[in-house]
């Protein structure tokens, strides 16, 4: 069987489990919930900026924020391109980012922990090239969390556009856009939990490591954000507040690449989708090379 075959059919088998088992399907309904109660915040979020400006039509909207932007001192350019972004659509977004690395920690943690608590494993890795089974078990997670979050953007997107705040041209350009940052941020998570769960045996430890790798992450870029806040807040011109840079660690956190990944620069698109590739293939071929190595 070729490797391609091989991945395929554990990918399509992770897909299959995680949909049918009774923890996929509580997580999905849990999701769904929440994201129902997500979707009224951000929609109340749009419709009280609306009436802060005054904006009685989409239109108004975009150019009154333009506006807003630029006597801010944002570039022109920029600031159309902010404008016309769909405020409720972005807002969702952000929910999206901050929900998917918790969907690929409950979903991914014993991916590979219990095939290896129930020496499942060896099934696999006597038919299939260990690589490909890491690899079939990395697309099969990325799938289903990606999946989950395409339906939590159309159905952002159906409200926002039965609201009257998009088109049906921005609900597929940039439903589709959005759900495109969103997969590529879940993917470099789902490869993070992959190789988290690939150095456990016991189900319960891969859990809390990887929640507690999570969390190790994620905590950088709250200092980072922390840290720009109060270096902004402190006395001097608006010029300083504006040139307040990223700090690199950062960037260790993935879920602070949807700036980079929605930018109006290809020079920025490029850089997150370069950083977010870096994540998956360093962690995936670590994953790979360590398992190859590991007593099964």
């Amino acid at each position: 069987m070729s490797p391609v075959a091989e991945i395929g059919l554990i990918a399509a088998r992770e897909l299959r489990k995680s949909t049918r088992s009774v923890k996929g399907i509580i997580l999905g309904l849990l999701t769904l919930l929440g994201s129902a109660l997500a979707i009224f915040i951000c929609i109340w979020i749009e419709s009280t900026a609306r009436d802060k400006l005054g904006a009685d039509s989409t239109e108004a909207f975009a150019q009154l924020q333009e506006q807003m932007y630029i006597k801010g001192g944002t570039d022109p350019g920029l600031a159309a391109y902010l404008a016309h972004t769909p405020l409720s659509l972005m807002v969702f977004l952000k929910v999206m980012v901050w929900v998917g690395p918790l969907l690929v920690a409950l979903l991914g943690f014993d991916s590979v922990s219990g095939d290896l608590q129930h020496r499942g494993v060896r099934f696999w890795t006597v038919r299939t090239r260990r690589w490909s089974y890491l690899l079939g078990k990395f697309f099969g997670l990325w799938g289903t969390v990606s999946g989950i979050t395409l339906a939590l953007v159309v159905l952002s997107g159906g409200a926002v556009l039965i609201r009257g705040y998009i088109s049906f041209s921005q609900f597929f350009s940039w439903g589709l856009r959005f759900w495109l940052v969103s997969a590529l941020i879940v993917g470099t998570w789902s490869a993070i939990a992959i190789f988290v769960s690939t150095r456990f045996k016991t189900p319960l430890l891969a859990l809390l490591s990887t929640f507690g790798v999570f969390f190790a992450i994620w905590f950088t870029g709250v200092v980072g954000l922390v840290s720009r806040l109060f270096d902004a807040a402190k006395p001097g011109d608006e010029e300083h507040a504006r040139m307040v840079s990223v700090h690199w660690y950062e960037y260790l956190n993935p879920n602070g690449y949807d700036d980079l990944l929605l930018s109006p620069k290809p020079s920025m698109v490029a850089a997150g989708l370069g950083a977010c590739a870096v994540y998956m293939i360093v962690f995936v071929g670590l994953s790979a090379l360590l398992f190859a190595k590991k007593d099964v």
